[in-house]
């Protein structure tokens, strides 16, 4: 086998990107708000077929989650607004509580910290910046890029974009950390960034060998990542 040459090595990882809901938190109320909202504009929808839609979902990484129940159960598109509002407004009240957070999170934030600048990316609103500050964790992240302030959402490239620059680091040189195929880790490899699945919150039970060849690398949990990067 022919050696490397210099050049060809990979760039050294200088930032991690992190998703905030599913690798950091869980995502569980805000789902559990968009079914009450759902339900209370059409009453006839059971919680096993919201779940069931919602599993569906979740295995075929390919549709926006929130739309698409909507769609399912509230079939006048007029209401999609009223509702999705309804459910934000709910999920503000009660979403990402301590109970929340992935018990592995404060550490193996820490740990990566220690060897690279930390930023999030999400499709949230500002006062996840106040959860992160009740966590404990806050501090260690460099940048934010929040999707009600920035008016773009995942999976947009340029919200990835955004983020790179206000890093200051190229694409090779960072790695984006999510639970969602379509909307994390597909445009972020798409724009030359390395990739992390969390199999985990919106990411399927059994995933395909197929959907697990997209990313770099797959991971159950947040605590495998430093490892697994400290190898690229």
């Amino acid at each position: 086998m022919a050696r490397r040459r210099p050049y060809d090595a990979p760039m050294p990882i200088q930032w991690i990107f992190l998703d905030v809901g599913g690798v950091l938190f869980s995502d569980d109320s805000y789902f559990d708000a968009l079914y009450e909202a759902i339900a209370g504009a059409s009453p006839e929808t059971t919680r096993e077929a919201y779940d069931a839609r919602f599993d569906s979902l979740r295995a075929g990484q390919k549709e926006p989650f929130t739309e698409a129940l909507m769609r399912a159960f509230v079939l006048d598109t007029s209401r999609h607004s009223a509702v999705r509002a309804a459910a934000d407004a709910r999920w503000e009240m009660h979403g990402y509580s301590h109970d929340e957070l992935y018990p592995e999170v404060p550490e193996t934030l820490r740990t990566l910290s220690r060897r690279y600048k930390l930023a999030c990316i999400t499709n949230h609103f500002s006062w996840v910046r106040d959860r992160a500050r009740d966590a404990g964790f806050a501090d260690l992240v460099s940048a934010w890029t929040i999707s009600a302030e920035l008016g773009l959402e995942k999976p947009d490239p340029a919200i990835f974009v955004h983020t790179l620059r206000e890093a200051g680091v190229a694409p090779e040189r960072a790695v984006m950390v999510g639970d969602r195929l379509d909307r994390d880790i597909a445009p972020a490899k798409a724009l030359g960034m390395r990739t992390v699945w969390v199999l985990r919150n919106e990411a399927p039970d059994r995933p395909t060998a197929a959907q697990l060849s997209v990313p770099d690398g797959a991971v159950r949990t947040l605590d495998e990542v430093p490892e697994l990067v400290a190898g690229w």
